[in-house]
């Protein structure tokens, strides 16, 4: 579960339980502990639905399970979450026990990656974009001074992160507009 961590320590780990306390029981007022949370990333290694679908339940089990060893120490825990796109996109039962999801580019699924035109992104800064043609020569023709091609960054999560407000588009129109949840 949770390969490669991110951050944090391991459900399993001896001290798991006793920094928990720590946090939660031994500085009141001073930080609150609101739940714990496991990016479930071993699932992008995974070859087939199946494969997702053990990590995400193992994953799941181990953040209920140590919601539970939590609880019964006495340390309140509102929120068990795990995420991950693959885990997001084949869910498991024991996932409905979690009170939060984390999707990841789940989201943004439709656009993940793209190199139309045989062009491919090899640089993005947050003013330029540089690309190179996928095959031979870049066909300078089809791109003349003055074209205009868009370049979505190359991660949902840096293009999350850079605007407050999300325009949903259908049939060439604006249809809604999404404000996302700050805070990680």
């Amino acid at each position: 579960m949770c390969v490669p961590p991110i951050a944090g320590v391991r459900p399993q780990d001896p001290e798991a339980l006793s920094l928990a306390r720590a946090i939660a029981l031994d500085a009141p007022g001073e930080v609150t502990l609101v739940g714990v949370y496991a990016y479930c990333g071993d699932t992008y290694g995974c070859r087939d639905v199946p494969a997702v679908q053990a990590t995400a339940r193992a994953t799941a089990t181990a953040v209920l399970d140590f919601v539970t060893a939590l609880r019964r120490a006495g340390v309140p825990c509102p929120q068990a979450s795990m995420g991950s796109t693959p885990s997001c996109s084949h869910p498991v039962p024991e996932m409905s026990q979690l009170t939060e999801l984390h999707p990841g580019n789940y989201l943004f699924y439709g656009e993940q990656l793209g190199n139309p035109q045989n062009l491919r992104l090899v640089g993005l800064t947050q003013e330029h974009g540089q690309v190179e043609a996928v095959d031979g020569p870049l066909d300078f023709k089809q791109f003349p001074v003055g074209s205009i091609l868009a370049l979505i960054p190359y991660h949902a999560c840096a293009t999350a992160a850079m605007h407050p407000v999300y325009y949903v588009h259908a049939g060439g129109k604006v249809v809604e507009l999404w404000h996302p949840v700050r805070g990680w």
